[in-house]
């Protein structure tokens, strides 16, 4: 009975592991795609971006229009949006609220990566840690399934770590095919 005990809390450990670097691994088909050389350092800051914002940006934002009197999308949908898929995802991940925090060792290009803080990206200080060298900067979200695991969706915001740099943000649309993530479309913030 111990023994069998042991191997059960071993394999779930086990389990537990592969299944983390599983979840990444979008993030890092991704940076492959960027990276064109592990020697070329990037920045990735440590505060992951909540699901909620990458809820938000996949479904698009609603605007009132004077013209037709109701509420109405603006900006470029993705062909992949489905109303009923979205609802169900968005009841699943809308509502985590607890911040989350990347270390090196979730990425597989350790040489190129350092990992750095939020808060002085946000107040404008990072440029200072890195003596204003022009490094990409890059956060993500946690990949999150979308029609049954068939996809999946992340936020990347990208910027640099040079002075009054502006930032971008928008959700990477991603595939499994053939053991492979490939990008398959990109919505952009409005």
């Amino acid at each position: 009975m111990k023994k069998q005990l042991v191997l059960l809390s071993i394999s779930t450990i086990f389990l537990c592991c592969s299944s983390a670097k599983n979840v990444v691994s979008p993030i890092n088909h991704y940076l492959d795609t960027i990276v064109n050389d592990s020697k070329n350092k990037i920045i990735i800051l440590d505060k992951k971006i909540p699901n909620k914002r990458t809820l938000g940006i996949f479904k698009g934002n609603y605007m009132f229009s004077t013209k037709t009197n109701k509420y109405e999308r603006e900006g470029r949908l993705s062909p992949l949006y489905n109303k009923k898929d979205w609802e169900h995802m968005s009841k699943k991940y809308s509502f985590d609220t607890i911040a989350k925090y990347w270390e090196a060792k979730d990425f597989k290009i350790k040489k190129a990566i350092v990992i750095a803080n939020y808060n002085k990206f946000l107040k404008g200080e990072l440029y200072k840690d890195f003596n204003n060298n022009d490094y990409p900067i890059y956060s993500f979200s946690e990949p999150i399934p979308y029609k049954n695991n068939k996809y999946v969706l992340f936020t990347v915001l990208q910027s640099s770590a040079s002075f009054g740099s502006e930032f971008s943000e928008f959700v990477i649309i991603m595939e499994n095919k053939s053991n492979k993530w490939i990008i398959i479309d990109k919505v952009w913030e409005n």
